[in-house]
């Protein structure tokens, strides 16, 4: 019996620790530069983002919009949640000839981060989960 429970377990932990994701379309696996697209506000997050982009060594960042394969946008979000206001930024991926969402990751804002760099690991481990 004791055999059969840890078979069962080995299982469920190997089935657990593999999380399914939807395919990443072409654009992005084809994709070699990306664009910045800042409407937060914020200079960090541009800086924050072109560090983890830089780190990453996946795209190139360009500053030539027109010269992208992907965009890169991240807005400042705010809400009223039980009396206290929190703030988040997103982060959403789009081809460069399309408004089309290819991924987007929704990170906390904190005076100790402004999330860009979350969004951007986020991105990457998915790109490099592909």
């Amino acid at each position: 019996m004791n055999k059969f429970l840890a078979f069962v377990l080995l299982l469920t932990t190997a089935a657990l620790a593999k999380t399914l994701h939807a395919p990443l379309p072409d654009a992005v696996t084809k994709a070699k530069t990306i664009y910045i697209d800042n409407q937060s506000g914020s200079q960090g997050v541009v800086d924050g983002a072109y560090t983890e982009f830089s780190k990453w060594g996946r795209f190139t960042v360009v500053s030539d919009k027109s010269a992208a394969d992907l965009i890169a946008t991240f807005t400042y979000n705010s809400s009223l949640y039980e009396g206290t206001t929190r703030s988040s930024l997103t982060m959403t991926v789009t081809p460069n000839n399309s408004t089309d969402s290819l991924f987007q990751d929704t990170e906390r804002w904190t005076i100790f981060s402004n999330g860009s760099k979350s969004c951007v690991k986020s991105f990457a481990d998915r790109v490099n989960s592909h």
